[in-house]
């Protein structure tokens, strides 16, 4: 391998927080530092681990994906100018995560509309808050001891990625009531 030497580190985080309301806070981070003296035209010099982009966000939302709230802090980016990007978040106060999350960010947040870098926590957020409520549900239905084969509700995640197609073999094995009837099931 060739010598080489850090040039930037990107640090991206997530967590999600069951609220006392019922509602759950999904928070994202992402931090830019260069490893060398970098030279910002607004800020000046900045030091070697300095945040070029210091951006977080805030989304709350219901059992239903729905967004009930977000809220944006650009602790450090490039332009004061910078903070007009994050103002199309506002737009997505109402709207569902399940469906058309990345066409609804593209239309409120794309190209000069918004800030590329919240654009990509708001997606990554997206993700995260699948996991937070599917785990919760799972949890609950657990909890009042039920099995995966007494759903009748269609989980929401079927048919979303490459294992839980309705005609795999993980569907068949853990909820054979929504396999795909006549495929194989290895």
């Amino acid at each position: 391998m060739a010598s080489r030497a850090l040039n930037h580190t990107r640090r991206v985080s997530f967590q999600s927080y069951d609220r006392d309301d019922g509602l759950f806070d999904i928070e994202g981070r992402i931090v830019d530092a260069k490893d060398y003296p970098y030279f910002d035209r607004e800020r000046g010099e900045l030091a070697p681990g300095d945040p070029v982009h210091d951006i977080s966000v805030r989304m709350t939302i219901g059992d239903d994906l729905t967004v009930r709230a977000i809220e944006v802090s650009m602790d450090a980016v490039p332009f004061t100018i910078c903070g007009g990007g994050a103002t199309g978040a506002e737009q997505l106060v109402g709207t569902s995560i399940a469906d058309g999350w990345r066409r609804r960010l593209s239309d409120s947040l794309g190209r000069t509309a918004g800030c590329t870098h919240l654009r990509e926590l708001l997606l990554a957020s997206g993700t995260v808050a699948f996991q937070t409520i599917s785990g919760n549900r799972d949890q609950r239905f657990r909890a009042l001891g039920h099995k995966d084969e007494d759903r009748t509700d269609n989980p929401f995640f079927l048919n979303g990625c490459h294992s839980w197609s309705e005609d795999g073999p993980i569907v068949a094995r853990y909820f054979p009531q929504y396999a795909a009837p006549g495929k194989d099931r290895d």
